[in-house]
């Protein structure tokens, strides 16, 4: 992998077309959220009351046993038309969304800080430890090929008696006072072939507040594009 420090920061970024955004949210809590089995009516009004204007409905919340114990047991529902998966467990509040897109990320942003707030009114003992984030953008490059592209943080390509097809990278970066852990990950899609596949990986301390989350993974998905030398393409 090529040193950063050897890379040409002063050239122009690559505009990075960006047609497909899949994010996994994760957050998790400082102890347990036992309004999960206790004082249950709460809970459900909770997620009824600060969810209903978002479609929300007695016949949208169902609960799951998983395999019987108490960490796989948990409440789900979904969002944006069936694109984000919401299940609430003892000790984290995980949100899968597929397909994101930009117009969804003001009411996804919405649902998230009213889902947090719900289930601080129905426990109000839990407390937020972290936020983990897993943001997968595929997309293609303008005026350049991912392959090509992918090949500037190759030092040497191996020796190897089949042709190489291309390569990735992963970036670690160092903790701050919002994040404990980031990386950065570039590769060819898997999803959309011939494409170019960014992943950023973050898990943020409870200083971040629910409403600022959005701003923050903005930053670092800019930073993160800025690292490879792409930015993201105006819509």
């Amino acid at each position: 992998m090529a040193d950063i420090s050897e890379l040409d920061s002063s050239a122009a970024p690559v505009p990075f077309r960006v047609e497909r955004a899949d994010l996994s949210v994760q957050v998790t809590f400082g102890g347990h959220l036992w309004a999960l089995f206790h004082n249950v009516p709460d809970l459900y009004s909770a997620l009824l009351n600060e969810l209903g204007d978002v479609g929300i409905t007695v016949n949208g919340i169902k609960s799951d046993v998983g395999d019987g114990s108490l960490g796989a047991y948990n409440v789900n529902f979904w969002l944006l038309g069936f694109r984000a998966l919401v299940r609430v467990r003892l000790e984290r509040v995980e949100i899968q969304v597929n397909n994101l897109t930009r117009q969804d990320l003001d009411q996804l942003e919405g649902a998230v800080i009213k889902l947090i707030r719900a289930l601080s009114k129905a426990d109000p003992k839990s407390v937020i430890a972290s936020y983990t984030i897993d943001l997968g953008l595929h997309g293609s490059l303008v005026g350049t090929d991912p392959k090509g592209h992918l090949g500037r943080f190759l030092r040497a390509a191996p020796n190897s008696s089949t042709p190489l097809i291309g390569c990735g990278v992963v970036f670690y970066l160092g903790a701050d006072d919002i994040a404990t852990v980031r990386s950065v990950t570039a590769d060819l899609s898997g999803v959309l072939p011939g494409n170019l596949y960014v992943r950023l990986f973050s898990v943020y301390s409870n200083s971040v507040q629910p409403s600022g989350l959005r701003q923050v993974i903005d930053k670092d998905a800019r930073d993160a594009l800025a690292l490879l030398g792409l930015a993201a393409e105006a819509s």
